[in-house]
């Protein structure tokens, strides 16, 4: 199977991970405030499902990035292998955005700089490692910046050192 089948198969694992975890978180909440464990009122249904889709786009577009960076790291150091960075770990990101329905406010301010910031840096000369700048090409060559790639790549920089 190649990277692409692969990584569309995790994408939707993934999926199935957060969608399990915000119904437990989103459940747990509910059940707090029922018990008057924490002061929220009651959670009506549309807010209810307005709570699910924020912590799923939180989740998404921040904690599986990041956490899928600290992986391919791990993986890369170990291995020595840059496609690791460069072409796995960006894929399963792209089939991950798929699924990802908008970005939330914070998400876009969060990566919005990144493409200025890479080239930038691209743009300075200064001699980079060729993994660091393949990464800072990716950010920079974004047409449109997908959150989830570029908040991977990010971490991958400061990982590097960058």
């Amino acid at each position: 199977m190649d990277t692409e089948k692969i990584s569309a198969k995790m994408a939707k694992q993934l999926d199935l991970v957060v969608d399990r975890a915000r119904e437990i978180f989103v459940d747990s909440l509910e059940d707090h405030a029922r018990e008057g464990k924490i002061d929220i009122g009651s959670i009506t249904e549309p807010y209810k499902r307005y709570m699910e889709r924020l912590f799923s786009e939180v989740v998404k577009g921040q904690v599986v990035a990041e956490a899928a960076a600290i992986v391919s790291f791990l993986i890369y150091i170990e291995l020595q292998d840059n496609s690791i960075l460069n072409r796995i770990g960006p894929t399963l990101m792209d089939k991950c955005e798929g699924g990802l329905e908008q970005v939330t406010e914070c998400i876009a301010k969060k990566t919005g700089g990144l493409e200025e910031l890479a080239r930038d840096v691209l743009d300075s000369g200064e001699e980079k490692s060729e993994v660091v700048t393949s990464l800072l090409k990716d950010i920079a060559g974004m047409e449109k910046v997908r959150p989830m790639r570029a908040t991977f790549d990010a971490a991958l920089l400061t990982f590097l050192g960058e």
